[in-house]
C-alpha cells in the first residue's frame, strides 16, 4: 500500500511499514484534472501484479501498520 497524509507517503508490503524504502516528504499536488497512469514508474511498466486498487481523495487510510483485509473491498 502505498498512502500520503500531511504531505508525508508511507509504503507498506503486506501491511508493514516500509523504513528501509523510506517514507518521504511529498509537496506535489495531484491535480484533479491531469491523466494519471497506473502501473507505471517514469516510463517503465510494473513487472508484478496490482491488486485491490483504491484511490481514495481526502483520507489516510494507512499511515502505520496494518493487518491486510482478507477479502476485497466492498464495491459501495
Amino acid at each position: 500500500a502505498v498512502c500520503r497524509s500531511n504531505g508525508v507517503i508511507y509504503f507498506f508490503v503486506d501491511g508493514t511499514q516500509k523504513t528501509t524504502q523510506g517514507s518521504g516528504v511529498a509537496s506535489y499536488s495531484f491535480p484533479v484534472t491531469a491523466t494519471y497512469n497506473v502501473g507505471y514508474f517514469g516510463v517503465e511498466p510494473l513487472n508484478g501484479y496490482i491488486d485491490d486498487l483504491r484511490i481514495t481523495n481526502g483520507i489516510a487510510r494507512y499511515t502505520s501498520s496494518f493487518t491486510p483485509p482478507s477479502a476485497a473491498f466492498p464495491l459501495s
